[in-house]
């Protein structure tokens, strides 16, 4: 069975497929918009932000992934290459 890898650049459906669906997870790039979950609140993120004056609150806030979540941050398509060469060796 060949195993699925998604890349992805939402935390929320990262957070999803590696943690609920227990597949490996790239999540793509190092944005402000996913180093948080999301809350349920209306709103687009500069809305959020524009709320709380500007804060960075995603500075203070970073999610932090377990070897059991199976999900991995990724910077750039590069680095996605470079994982992908060093998982086909066996590593």
């Amino acid at each position: 069975m060949q195993s699925v890898l998604l890349i992805d650049d939402s935390l929320e459906t990262a957070l999803d497929f590696g943690r609920n669906v227990n597949r490996p997870v790239f999540l793509f790039g190092d944005y402000a918009w996913n180093k948080r979950v999301d809350t349920d609140d209306p709103g687009t993120f500069d809305d959020k932000s524009a709320l709380e004056s500007g804060k960075e609150r995603w500075k203070d806030d970073a999610i932090s992934f377990g070897s059991e979540d199976k999900i991995w941050r990724v910077r750039n398509w590069d680095e996605v290459i470079q994982r992908l060469k060093v998982k086909g060796k066996g590593a």
